[in-house]
């Protein structure tokens, strides 16, 4: 039993590890078509036009994907708080730490942070980590190791 959370422990950082390098990869490879882009006009108002229109539209994409899943809006660290304190019920807290969640809030800080907003990537990075570690400790092998809340509460401090 003690083996199996060692590994539970092991596979979520690895894991949270493995979706930190490609979020970072795809951060710099649309830094780089960004410059790309910018490139092809000639005129330093052309230019600006480029860089404006490719800033304003991811970040529209951003915010559009954020209404398309509330729960990944914001830092993620108040809401990891209230879960670990349990104040938040269960089925809400599941809504914070599902695949859908975790999709969006790791695409909208790629598409803020490519867009050239000032996102910092810790506090989502904490909101990220646990929804890897809700999805992997209700997994198969793992899912005996602990009942429901507990499991939340794991998410929560693997986060923390």
């Amino acid at each position: 039993m003690r083996g199996r959370l060692w590994l539970l422990l092991l596979a979520v950082g690895l894991a949270s590890s493995v979706a930190g390098i490609a979020v970072d990869v795809a951060i710099g490879l649309g830094r780089e078509l960004r410059h790309g882009v910018l490139a092809f006009g000639g005129h330093t108002l052309t230019r600006f036009v480029l860089w404006v229109a490719w800033s304003v539209g991811l970040t529209c994409l951003a915010v559009w994907l954020g209404r398309e899943s509330t729960a990944a809006q914001g830092s993620g660290i108040p809401q990891m708080k209230v879960i670990l304190a349990g104040g938040m019920p269960a089925a809400r807290a599941e809504s914070y730490l599902s695949p859908r969640c975790l999709a969006v809030k790791m695409a909208g800080l790629t598409l803020g942070k490519v867009a050239g907003l000032s996102i910092g990537k810790e506090g989502p990075w904490v909101h990220i980590s646990a929804a890897i570690a809700n999805i992997f400790s209700s997994a198969a092998p793992f899912a005996h190791l602990c009942a429901a809340k507990q499991r939340l509460s794991f998410c929560g401090v693997r986060a923390c």
